[in-house]
């Protein structure tokens, strides 16, 4: 039985450049997450922490 779930991912690059690839190199930090999207409360804290911290950086919000 296949399950759903919200899925968030973050993506950036070891040295801040725009391109992901040096030479023929993944440079690329990459962080998945799932959530169960029956957690509303859970998926709330989660935005409302991750967006504090991607504000600071001048990155725009995440929302599902």
């Amino acid at each position: 039985m296949a399950t759903a779930y919200d899925m968030y991912t973050i993506a950036a690059t070891k040295d801040g450049s725009s391109s992901s690839q040096i030479h023929g190199v993944d440079n690329l930090v990459e962080i998945n997450i799932a959530m169960d999207p029956t957690t509303a409360a859970i998926t709330n804290l989660f935005e409302s922490q991750i967006n504090g911290y991607l504000s600071s950086a001048n990155f725009g919000p995440v929302n599902l």
